[in-house]
């Protein structure tokens, strides 16, 4: 301070309060790219290695298995309504709403899910997701309700 003015300003984060926002920035960029469908900024935030674990059990751990997914996603118009997200040190997680097109050719607008991000290095390393358990239930349902006509035509 000179003359009553502050000259500089000096601000450093923890180390883990940095960690802590390095995580949350990239989780918010993915779920960003993520519902404007641009893969290429999506593919960015993934580590070389990361491992990508989904609701169905299929694993992505390739950079090619990864794209092909956020392909996918983007092609059946995916749309993300994240809420209640909160980062403890280098995770994320949040719940949400998601609609894809196969959803909504099933007749649910939405499901609702469960995201578990850890970011190392400023990428994801790690990417999970689950159903809540009501969308599972609705999903089993939907794909209950699509089979019964064909059981009944083999039949």
């Amino acid at each position: 301070v000179e003359d009553g003015k502050v000259e500089t300003f000096d601000f450093t984060f923890t180390p883990d309060a940095l960690t802590a926002l390095t995580a949350g920035s990239v989780a918010a960029a993915l779920i960003s790219a993520e519902a404007t469908h641009d893969v290429d900024t999506a593919m960015t935030l993934f580590a070389p290695d990361a491992v990508v674990t989904i609701a169905t059990g299929e694993v992505f751990n390739t950079p090619d298995a990864i794209r092909a997914w956020q392909q996918e996603l983007a092609d059946g118009n995916f749309h993300i309504e994240a809420v209640g997200r909160y980062v403890e040190g280098n995770t994320v997680h949040w719940t949400g709403d998601i609609s894809l097109d196969l959803f909504r050719q099933m007749g649910i607008p939405s499901l609702g899910g469960v995201w578990t991000v850890t970011v190392g290095a400023g990428l994801v390393t790690s990417f999970d997701f689950a159903w809540t358990p009501e969308a599972g239930q609705m999903l089993q349902q939907a794909f209950s309700a699509a089979a019964a006509p064909e059981a009944t035509a083999s039949a």
